[in-house]
């Protein structure tokens, strides 16, 4: 058909024969039979008459008849009957028992179940749903699959009719499913609570056995001795001085103890030196110089003004180093000569030891001046025989020259208050006959835990006597009163009345007159009227401006004095000035009784001490320097040798058998 004959599409045009061939899928068909001519379809064709013809060629469909509404169908409903019964299958027994029979004759069905496989997108698709979800931490090692199950299932059988088993679906067994191996770490990891259990404390082992306690204990004590040597040695021993360190050890072998710590040595001129030396040893300094000056004024002790330097100048010779407690410091004069200044250092150094080995500083820091001035006494009694110990007879003779050479190199005065001078330097020459050639264990025996007034110091029958003694907070001392009777009255007199001192108690008032001094004196009733006299003595020398009293107060158990004085002033001389003995008797009643230690060691020391005590008087010839000479100290012979056995010092104390 030519294009131009077409000029309108009927419904023929699309129809399709199917038993018509196709000529591009079977070759050779448009050469058997003639195929349909296509004709293409263009907007041209298409035409708004022709639409009118086509609904034409259209066969209408047969009318269907209408459906009934529900609600117009009546439906009768029957009489109810009776319910019908249950009938029940009868089965003959015989028929029973043949069936029973037949059935285990039989062998057991085999059922076989296919269960057709899910498809494999709907698994893949799971899959990839799968890698996408986030793993859980989960510890090393092979990836442990459950079974999959990809063949038949035997049916379930319930009841008479089989019923298939649940749906287990079955993974792909393609390779790209196959199980990851994972990769074999290079180092494994650490699981850091393993790790924190392994650094858990080790659970203590009972430590209580007795033979381990015991090696521990000599190990610690091994140590801790070998760390004290070290410390003494690398420490302790390398903060001596150069000069020091020789002179130390000298005085711990002589003496059989060591230092605990190094003492430091420092020089001082001569004048600086002085005033130290009176603030240490009597404990005064510039502010309180008046009122020690209108106490002492008022008793006859100092006469003028009061100069603590030249005070302390006076001392000097005496005492050219001292040991200063509070400061664990010895304190040297500058200039002294060479065996002169190891003398003194040496002195020093062991009653620095003692203090370190005994602890008398700590003692008597709160104590009274009775109690200080005694204790101290003691200890450096013990030093001074030590020091002296360490001398030969050449250094002896140099120390002697050298000590008389000082008077004149630092133009030392005569002493305006030989009280305090006697205090700060000499106190320990009424005990060091004591210590001389005692052993170390005796000398330990009465340092230990040592505290005694000057009374007992410079008594050497109170000494021994084995009775404890006190002293009231204020009590100046036996030695104090001594010297304030030997500034007016003879000194053996002031000595016997000193003796019979048992405490006393001290008051000073600074008012607008001045300073007085109010005075409770306790006295031993069998001297007391002895006593009494030298003090009624010593009062009626004092000036007329110092008002001075004393009255007896007899009775008692210890008869009491009450001494009053007001200071007169610098300008009224209060005592004559007179030379005194700076001890009294106490240096030459210690030698005296050594001696008869050592002639008699088989009495007792009360009985050779009260033997000492005679009726000889003690002059000025008694006085005895630091150092004796090489040949000894005279003066104990120009006295009577005393008699133990005198009459009642026999049978006083024990018998040494």
């Amino acid at each position: 058909m030519a294009p131009e004959e077409i000029d309108h599409f009927t419904l023929d045009d699309f129809r399709l024969r199917l038993d018509s061939p196709l000529f591009h899928r079977d070759p050779g068909a448009s050469t058997v039979e003639p195929v349909s001519q296509l004709r293409g379809l263009t907007m041209e064709s298409d035409e708004s008459g022709s639409v009118d013809a086509f609904r034409a060629q259209l066969i209408p469909a047969a009318a269907l008849p209408p459906n009934p509404l529900l609600r117009d169908l009546t439906v009768p409903n029957p009489p109810a009957g009776p319910p019908a019964e249950e009938v029940l299958p009868q089965i003959d027994e015989v028929e029973l028992q043949l069936l029973q029979e037949t059935l285990e004759t039989l062998p057991p069905p085999v059922y076989h179940l296919s269960i057709t496989p899910p498809s494999t997108p709907a698994v893949e698709a799971e899959l990839n749903r799968l890698a996408f979800v986030p793993e859980m931490e989960a510890p090393l090692g092979p990836v442990e699959l459950p079974a999959i199950l990809t063949g038949d299932f035997p049916r379930v059988i319930t009841g008479e009719h089989p019923v298939a088993a649940p749906f287990v679906p079955s993974l792909s067994q393609h390779e790209m499913y196959s199980v990851r191996q994972p990769p074999t770490p290079v180092a494994p990891r650490r699981n850091y609570a393993d790790l924190a259990a392994s650094l858990a404390p080790p659970k203590r082992r009972n430590g209580h056995h007795p033979i381990r306690r015991f090696f521990g204990i000599v190990v610690l004590l091994g140590l801790l001795g070998a760390g004290l040597f070290a410390a003494k040695y690398y420490f302790l021993d390398q903060r001596w001085s150069g000069e020091v360190k020789p002179l130390a050890a000298e005085v711990e072998t002589a003496r059989g103890l060591s230092f605990h710590t190094a003492v430091k040595v420092a020089t001082l001129p001569a004048l600086e030196y002085s005033t130290k030396l009176i603030d240490v040893t009597l404990g005064i300094d510039s502010s309180q110089a008046d009122t020690v000056a209108g106490e002492w004024r008022a008793l006859g002790l100092l006469s003028g003004t009061f100069d603590l330097s030249q005070v302390g100048l006076a001392a000097l010779a005496d005492a050219p180093a001292f040991y200063d407690a509070g400061a664990e410091t010895i304190y040297v004069v500058d200039g002294l000569p060479t065996d002169l200044r190891r003398f003194a250092i040496q002195r020093s150094l062991a009653l620095a030891l003692l203090d370190q080995e005994y602890g008398w500083s700590t003692r008597i820091a709160h104590a009274s001046p009775s109690v200080v001035r005694g204790t101290r006494a003691l200890y450096e009694a013990d030093a001074l025989a030590i020091a002296t110990s360490l001398l030969d007879d050449s250094e002896r003779v140099n120390v002697l020259t050298q000590q008389q050479a000082l008077y004149s190199a630092y133009q030392i005065p005569v002493s305006t208050v030989p009280f305090a001078t006697t205090a700060s330097n000499r106190m320990a020459l009424a005990l060091r006959p004591y210590f001389d050639g005692a052993p170390s264990t005796t000398r330990d025996a009465v340092e230990r835990n040592a505290l005694i007034n000057d009374g007992q110091a410079l008594d050497v029958r109170r000494l021994v006597s084995g009775v404890a003694e006190t002293a009231e907070a204020q009590s100046q001392g036996m030695f104090f009163w001594y010297h304030v009777l030997a500034s007016r009255v003879d000194a053996d007199a002031a000595w016997r009345a000193a003796l019979a001192w048992r405490g006393d108690s001290v008051s000073v008032v600074r008012g607008t007159s001045g300073v007085c001094v109010t005075a409770l004196v306790q006295i031993d009733p069998a001297s007391f009227d002895g006593a009494a006299g030298v003090f009624q003595a010593w009062a009626a020398g004092a000036p007329a401006e110092s008002n001075t009293s004393v009255t007896a107060v007899p009775g008692g158990a210890i008869g009491q004095l009450t001494v009053t004085a007001c200071d007169p002033g610098e300008a009224v001389a209060t005592n004559d000035g007179r030379v005194r003995l700076s001890l009294g008797g106490a240096p030459l009643r210690a030698e005296q009784y050594r001696q008869l230690q050592i002639a008699y060691p088989q009495l007792s020391p009360q009985q050779l001490a009260c033997a000492v005590y005679g009726a000889d008087a003690v002059t000025t010839a008694d006085e005895r320097s630091l150092i004796d000479p090489v040949g000894g100290w005279a003066a104990v012979a120009a006295h009577p040798a005393a008699d133990p056995n005198a009459a009642g010092c026999v049978g006083v104390g024990a018998i040494i058998g």
